[in-house]
């Protein structure tokens, strides 16, 4: 398929957009640019995190298609804090579900959907240890979830290092699992 092509390409959102093929294909990334998500775990408006997650990403169409899809969502489950800040409650879900729909829309594989769903619903999934992690996803899915981790931390301009590090040995502890 040549938009799973596309997809594989570091560029490939921002091919998409440049030819106003990426808000043809999924109406809501119109609402994402310039969308501030004042938050103090994201400084890039919603457009250049979901960017940034997907260039951070391996090159594995599964995991391309999570970080595309992940934060879909987000605009439809904003609500405002008290402390003025905004919270996303339940955008995982919603994501995911919006995710099925266009997935299948565009005659994806139902391998492919299901990991895809599996890693949205589970991205929020922060503190997981790894055992649980194997446990309800598989080994292999425990490691596409860590990349997922990784990338949405490296989807901002000041990367919180501490919670990048502790991905980072929660891959290193997956990995050695395999050994």
């Amino acid at each position: 398929k040549e938009l799973f092509q596309i997809l594989l390409e570091d560029n490939g959102i921002n091919i998409l957009k440049h030819y106003g093929l990426l808000e043809k294909l999924i109406p809501k990334f119109k609402h994402t640019y310039g969308f501030d998500q004042n938050s103090k775990y994201h400084d890039l408006d919603l457009f250049d995190h979901i960017n940034e997650t997907f260039k951070a990403i391996p090159n594995k169409l599964e995991l391309r298609l999570t970080m595309l899809l992940h934060d879909i969502c987000k605009i439809d489950c904003v609500q405002m804090r008290e402390d003025g800040h905004y919270s996303f409650l339940g955008h995982d879900k919603a994501s995911s579900q919006y995710a099925v729909e266009f997935l299948k829309s565009i005659n994806t594989p139902h391998a492919i959907i299901n990991r895809v769903i599996l890693l949205i619903e589970n991205h929020m999934n922060k503190n997981m240890k790894v055992s649980t992690m194997v446990n309800k996803l598989g080994l292999d899915g425990a490691k596409d979830l860590i990349e997922v981790l990784i990338a949405d931390c490296k989807g901002r301009i000041n990367i919180n290092q501490d919670e990048l590090d502790k991905f980072y040995k929660m891959k290193d502890d997956i990995y050695s699992q395999v050994e």
